[in-house]
């Protein structure tokens, strides 16, 4: 397993996420609803994980932003991520 994934993997999907966004030079915090120790598929965490640092990648690179957010929640049957930011731009889903 690749050495970024470590904290996924040990930790779960939360806190390799709150690693993720304290690296980012952008002031970032995450907002989970998850349950503490909520685990979810592996491959459900590894996806909502990529997702979110290429994310935070592009707010530092091309946004200019001052602040940033991740939040996280759980459906019935899936699980919702947002990156939010105050930068330039206007990606919307």
């Amino acid at each position: 397993m690749a050495a970024s994934l470590r904290p996924l993997r040990d930790r779960g999907l939360v806190a390799a996420l709150g690693a993720v966004a304290g690296g980012c030079p952008v002031p970032t915090v995450v907002d989970s609803g998850l349950a503490p120790g909520d685990r979810l598929p592996p491959a459900v965490e590894r996806a909502a994980y990529f997702v979110v640092a290429e994310s935070l990648a592009n707010v530092a690179k091309h946004s200019g932003a001052t602040h940033c957010e991740v939040s996280l929640r759980r459906g019935p049957t899936s699980l919702v991520v947002e990156v939010l930011d105050d930068g330039a731009g206007g990606a919307t889903l």
